[in-house]
Parts: structure tokens; sequence; C-alpha cells
């Protein structure tokens, strides 16, 4: 795509398209551009990465170039006077005649560039976890600490998958009274729903995250 541009105090101003309202496809209306005294930008600058280029020195190639076109010329016509013998203009005739026409061909030749550092966006702050967190922290040292009452603690820090299914498996071959487990089942749905509230995810994913963090809060619970 053709970019024009004139030099205006020592800067190089570029055509817009406010300039040309009602010219279809302006940018390659060589005329109508020419006409408002743009030229055409020539040269490109060496890509690098993390750069903007912009034209730092220029200078304008002043070219022409010449084509032969028809043109309608009206001349007069001569009759000679029988009298006098001389000639006499009686009238006009159109003719065609070939005509040179020059055509204004100049460019802005760019000479050297100058580089400017695209701007890098500041990171995205990282969202604060510490609602989730603490819910999460809370079920995990609920399950512990009842896993710690009746010895299965390493149970629980070997079992490959947990799961809640799973967890009711142990607390049965630990011998865990229905009615203890159901109130730790009790005790942990207020922060079941707060998970589901700050997450905004349904609790089948909230637990696949207390899953990818277990280890960690088992740790900390541990210190």
């Amino acid at each position: 795509m053709t970019i024009w541009a004139k030099e205006v105090n020592n800067a190089l101003q570029y055509a817009s398209a406010s300039e040309f309202r009602g010219i279809p496809n302006w940018r390659t209306h060589e005329t109508a551009c020419r006409g408002k005294g743009y030229f055409p930008l020539v040269g490109e600058a060496e890509p690098q990465e993390g750069y903007t280029a912009s034209p730092a020195t220029w200078h304008i190639e002043h070219k022409e170039a010449h084509r032969t076109e028809p043109r309608q010329k009206v001349v007069p016509v001569y009759e000679e006077d029988p009298e006098t013998h001389e000639q006499k203009q009686v009238g006009e005739r159109t003719i065609m005649e070939d005509t040179d026409i020059v055509l204004d061909k100049s460019y802005i030749q760019i000479d050297t560039w100058d580089y400017t550092p695209i701007p890098v966006p500041p990171p995205e702050p990282a969202p604060d976890t510490t609602d989730r967190d603490n819910a999460e922290k809370a079920i995990v040292g609920a399950i512990v600490a009842l896993a710690m009452k009746y010895n299965a603690l390493e149970d629980l820090a070997s079992m490959q998958d947990i799961t809640i299914p799973n967890l009711k498996a142990l607390a049965d071959s630990k011998g865990v009274p229905e009615e203890e487990y159901g109130a730790l089942i009790t005790m942990l749905t207020p922060y079941k729903w707060q998970l589901e509230a700050v997450t905004g995810l349904l609790w089948a994913e909230c637990w696949e995250g207390i899953k990818s963090r277990w280890q960690r809060w088992m740790q900390e619970i541990n210190q």
C-alpha cells in the first residue's frame, strides 16, 4: 500500500482520508494525492523485534516521466485571395496532434530510520486468592485433624486419588463413626459454599483445585 506524505516544517505530514472525502480508494488516486502536494514514500526499515520504525532522515527525489497523448487542436484554415494572392484565414478546423505530457514522478526517499521500543504492558496483577486459600486450608485441616485422631495420617498422605468416596472409605476402614464423619461434612459445608462463591466454580471444579494444592496445605498444617 502506498503511503503518501509531504514535508512540513522539517517533518513528514501523512495524507489522511479526511482530506480526500468523496474520492474512493484515494491512496491509489495519484493525481489527487500529488495535487495536494503529497509524494509517495520509498524505503523499508530493517525489522527489529520489539521496536517500531519511523523515518529519521529523508530527501525528495525529483523525477518526471513523459508520454505522448493525442490532443485536439484548433488550427486556422487559409485560402489564397485570387486577386491579391495573399493567404487569408477563412475559418478553423480541429485536428488531432500528439502532445508531450510531463508527469511528476517525484518521491520521498527514506535515508535513515529511528527505532523506538514497543512499550511492554505491565503484567496482570496476580489475583487475590486469600479467601480461596483460607477455605481450602480449612477443609484440608479438618480432614487432617480427623485422620490424626484415628491414626490415619500416613494413609491420607499416601492416598493416590483424593476423592470424597475414597476419604469415606478410609474413614470406614479406621472405624470413624457415621455421626462423627457426618459432623465433619456438616462443618465443611460453609467452606464449600464459600469456595463456590469466591471462585465462581462448581464444587467438582473447586475440589480439583483443592487436590492440586493438597500437599501444600498439608505441609503448612504440619509445620
